[in-house]
């Protein structure tokens, strides 16, 4: 039993190495961004904001493993309030929709790398190059954002729709 175990670690390591070093490619190399662009857009952070950041923020590039570290906490965030939720079929289940995710980022005064993740269950125009803020509809859960510091792995204000966001 324990050497059964010690190969299944093995594997499970052995197959995230590979996924994690063919997630991270070079961008060059592919010819392409390193992530689903189909669901995640990357909106660069300029000075001329007036949000998620201030204008103390600066401009930072996102990675492909930032992305894959913020798809990570997206999911702990979204199990660990539908745990908390008295109605489990919480429309913030990652498994029951394909979230559009709008990526803005930014480096605060202390060098640390923050993220605002804004996630949309169905897609609306200009999903990928606009910053999209919806008003409350009727209580959905449909639309949620949440902040997020990657430099110390933190997720919090999280902001659902149905809180009238």
């Amino acid at each position: 039993m324990k050497n059964h175990s010690i190969q299944f670690i093995l594997a499970s390591l052995f197959i995230l190495t590979c996924s994690i070093k063919s997630y991270t490619q070079d961008y060059d190399e592919i010819g392409g961004p390193d992530y689903d662009t189909t669901s995640t857009a990357v909106i660069p952070f300029t000075k001329s904001m007036n949000f998620p950041f201030g204008k103390n923020y600066s401009t930072v590039s996102l990675k492909p493993i930032d992305i894959m570290e913020i798809d990570s906490l997206l999911m702990e965030c979204a199990i660990i309030f539908i745990k908390s939720e008295k109605d489990k079929s919480s429309q913030l289940n990652p498994f029951k929709n394909e979230w559009k995710k709008q990526l803005v980022a930014a480096t605060n005064l202390k060098g640390e790398i923050e993220v605002w993740v804004n996630c949309l269950c169905e897609e609306k125009k200009n999903w990928r190059t606009t910053i999209l803020r919806i008003k409350n509809r009727k209580g959905e859960a449909c639309y949620f954002s949440i902040m997020m510091n990657l430099t110390l792995k933190k997720y919090y204000d999280l902001k659902i729709n149905s809180n009238g966001e």
